[in-house]
């Protein structure tokens, strides 16, 4: 079925097809107007849920507003076909051009990626990733305007089901790493595509070249492409460099967004414009003339040229200025001067070719140079166009769903060309005020006092009020609620922390009536510090190095903590008892419920921690040595209920407690008991030569049975 009307659109030509659909080339019946009017495939429109899709997205190609990106005009549908259309670019592709063979000038591609990277600000900042970006979808205009199209496309067809991870979409000589690897994407991988696109442009060629997909796809993820000057040898360094930065494997790698890339190759413009070396050139060139005039022409001819010419033999002759080579001409000094002053500033590489200052190749030596070739671009959603005409209808990415407004539709169901419409046809046309507004950023004049100035100054100012404010000291009140706050744990760590304020708060404030407490918060410091150092010694052994004797006898119980306990235990008191007992003043009873004095003296403190490690110790023990206690109760009950009967096993287990026990203060009084019971309890002379006897055999018959075993 031939179609030759779509919504208000007269098909005039087809100007390429797909596997998408088809694109015409439409005259408005109103306005006359052309436009690029893309059909889609049946196929497509009767997918599930595609219809919905589809106004979404185009809802949110609306608010892609810029100069640099080809416009919406409307969209809708007809006898059930959905189409759209688009801006009608007049003029080729950027790879239409690279197909014809054109040589593009390093300064043009800089210019391309200028309008690229703002159109492509313009998207990512309303949150639309175009992940196509390559020279079919780049139109080049009448004016030399650069138009990217195909925005949507990757979004509508793919949705999150083909964009998703795991799954590979947009052309693969210009697609990141990351779309090869079918991983989630961001606004990061349609710089990297650029990047392609600008090397592309320079070389001729993309940036790497392959015989079958996964080739291709392979070395996108791990390949470094060669420089770009290899094809290119005019090209400046920096643009290289920034070519590289682009083509980056990891994202982070990467310029990190379109806005940066637009204002550094802005820079890089600038600081290479023609008219400005031109005046560089001209200044330096007065210097000369300056310079040579007060030479003194009496001492001799003059040679300006290659090193080690001979001055002309006519005596008579006038000083000559003989031409120089261009590399040793003073507009080449100027030029290595200034490009060295960039290379100090860290805008540009100066190991470059000088030749790239030259003005742009005419049209007709374009024309003359060798054809290049370039790969087809294998795309998963690729389009031939049959024409020379390039449409702009192949296009559609968008952001979210949650970000996109119901379109307000407006029906044309006027018969205007005379063709017999459907019922169902729609058009909804996309005016001036459903666009997004394209705000265009001024060009500031650089002011006496600039704002930057103002911020540094202000902040200097804000800085020194800060410090000047910090350094004045707190009164008593603030200072004692910051050591409170730090202390509230009580843990060693924040008394550590807290030692400086409190040092301060006792040296200001001795009078205050909280300094108490906070003499005993530096007393505990003190026992840290010195607990901490011993244990230290104690570990590396350094026991050595301690010069005091109580320090010696606190680490000798500290060791013996570890592994003997009980002793320790016995160590500690007697430290305690040799070195911490104070007689009482006459007159005046000493008693344990009285509060010790804060330790002062390094002795004093010895003491007090081996108080607390005694404490701790005990704490410790007293579980173990319960049950101990019970143990030996039971047998000691045991040994009295046989006394009578079987008392030389009652004297044995009384004489194991005594053994066993007699050293143990915590056992002080089981041991009395049980020598108590074998004092008042002595065995008759029969029973102990009963005993004895009964011994005796048994042992005999322990000896007979061992002789047994060993004959045998």
């Amino acid at each position: 079925m031939k179609i030759e009307r779509l919504g208000p659109y007269r098909l005039v030509r087809k100007l390429g097809r797909g596997g998408m659909g088809t694109v015409f080339e439409g005259i408005h019946d109103e306005t006359g107007e052309p436009a690029a009017v893309k059909m889609l495939s049946f196929n497509l429109a009767e997918e599930e849920d595609f219809r919905a899709r589809f106004e979404t997205e185009i809802e949110t190609l609306k608010k892609l507003r810029h100069p640099n990106i080809v416009r919406l005009l409307g969209f809708g549908e007809q006898d059930g076909i959905l189409f759209y259309a688009m801006e009608l670019v007049d003029g080729p592709s950027l790879e239409d051009e690279i197909r014809r063979g054109r040589v593009f000038h390093w300064r043009e591609v800089l210019d391309f990626g200028i309008q690229i990277g703002q159109a492509l600000r313009h998207a990512h900042d309303r949150g639309v990733i175009h992940r196509d970006i390559k020279p079919a979808n780049l139109l080049l205009a009448s004016d030399s305007t650069v138009k990217l199209s195909d925005f949507g496309i990757a979004r509508l067809f793919g949705n999150t089901r083909q964009t998703a991870a795991g799954s590979v979409l947009g052309t693969i000589e210009y697609m990141s790493p990351e779309q090869a690897a079918g991983v989630r994407v961001d606004p990061r991988s349609d710089l990297y595509s650029l990047g392609g696109v600008l090397y592309a442009l320079l070389a001729g060629r993309p940036p790497f070249r392959a015989k079958v997909f996964a080739e291709m796809l392979r070395k996108h993820r791990s390949e470094i492409p060669e420089p770009v000057r290899r094809y290119a040898p005019d090209v400046p360094a920096e643009l290289e460099r920034v070519i590289a930065e682009l083509l980056a494997k990891k994202p982070e790698d990467r310029v990190a967004n379109a806005l940066l890339l637009t204002r550094r190759l802005q820079a890089m413009k600038h600081a290479l414009s023609p008219e400005r070396l031109e005046k560089l050139a001209e200044s330096r060139r007065e210097a000369l003339e300056h310079q040579f005039e007060e030479l003194d022409p009496s001492k001799g001819p003059l040679t300006f040229g290659v090193p080690g010419e001979r001055a002309s033999p006519n005596p008579d002759a006038e000083p000559t200025l003989e031409v120089p080579d261009k590399a040793d001409s003073p507009e080449a000094t100027l030029e290595t001067s200034f490009l060295r002053k960039l290379a100090d500033a860290g805008e540009l590489d100066v190991d470059r070719p000088t030749g790239e200052f030259v003005t742009e190749v005419g049209d007709d030596a374009r024309d003359a140079a060798p054809e290049a070739t370039c790969p087809d671009a294998t795309s998963v959603a690729d389009e031939a166009p049959d024409d020379a005409a390039t449409s702009a209808a192949d296009q559609a990415t968008p952001k979210q769903a949650s970000d996109t407004v119901a379109p307000g539709e407006k029906e044309d169901g006027a018969d205007t060309g005379g063709s017999k419409r459907s019922s169902s046809s729609r058009f909804v046309v996309v005016t001036e005020e459903d666009l997004d507004r394209f705000e265009v950023e001024p060009i500031e004049k650089a002011p006496i006092f600039s704002l930057r100035t103002g911020v540094l100054v202000a902040g200097l100012v804000a800085i020194a009020a800060f410090v000047w404010y910090m350094l004045q000291p707190v009164d008593a009140d603030t200072l004692y609620e910051r050591i409170q706050t730090q202390v509230a744990d009580h843990s060693e760590t924040s008394l550590l922390a807290a030692e400086e304020d409190i040092t301060d708060f006792l040296s200001r404030f001795p009078g205050d009536r909280r300094v108490p407490l906070l003499r005993e918060y530096a007393s505990e410091i003190e026992l840290i510090r010195l607990e901490r150092r011993l244990q230290f010694r104690l570990r590396h052994e350094m026991t050595n190095q301690v010069v005091s004797p109580i320090e010696r006898d606190y680490l000798d119980a500290l060791r013996l903590a570890e592994e003997q306990p009980e002793e320790a235990i016995e160590k500690f008191r007697a430290l305690i008892d040799l070195y911490g007992t104070r007689a009482a003043p006459e007159g005046s009873a000493s008693t344990d419920d009285e509060p010790r004095p804060l330790p002062t003296t390094p002795r004093e403190r010895c003491v007090e921690l081996a108080r607390r490690r005694l404490e701790m110790l005990e704490q410790q023990l007293e579980p173990v040595l319960a049950s101990h206690r019970e143990m030996i109760v039971k047998r000691l009950d045991y040994a009295d209920s046989i006394a009578d009967s079987h008392p030389l096993e009652a004297a044995k287990i009384r004489r194991a407690v005594v053994e066993l026990y007699g050293e143990r203060s915590w056992a002080t009084d089981l041991v009395e008991r049980a020598q108590e019971s074998l004092r008042t309890q002595p065995m008759s002379d029969e029973s102990d030569k009963a005993a004895e006897a009964a011994e005796a055999t048994s042992s005999q018959r322990d000896d007979e049975t061992e002789t047994v075993a060993g004959t045998d």
